[in-house]
């Protein structure tokens, strides 16, 4: 199971991911979560960060529960 260190590496290593094009949302976290990429104000990407983040890592029920 990942530990805390391991999702914390991980979210580290995408530090400085954009938006292209910027203020669009469309970002490989969204194209994850949707399946497609997206763009517009409904697809804010905060929170879907963290799950593809705790999903990368094999740890998605850590994140459901």
């Amino acid at each position: 199971m990942a530990t805390a260190n391991d999702i914390l590496t991980k979210a580290k290593s995408f530090i400085g991911t954009k938006e292209s094009p910027q203020g669009s949302n469309n970002v490989i976290f969204n194209t994850h979560f949707y399946g497609r990429e997206v763009s517009g104000s409904d697809y804010a990407w905060c929170c879907v960060f963290v799950w593809d983040i705790f999903r990368m890592c094999g740890a998605s029920s850590l994140f459901y529960d």
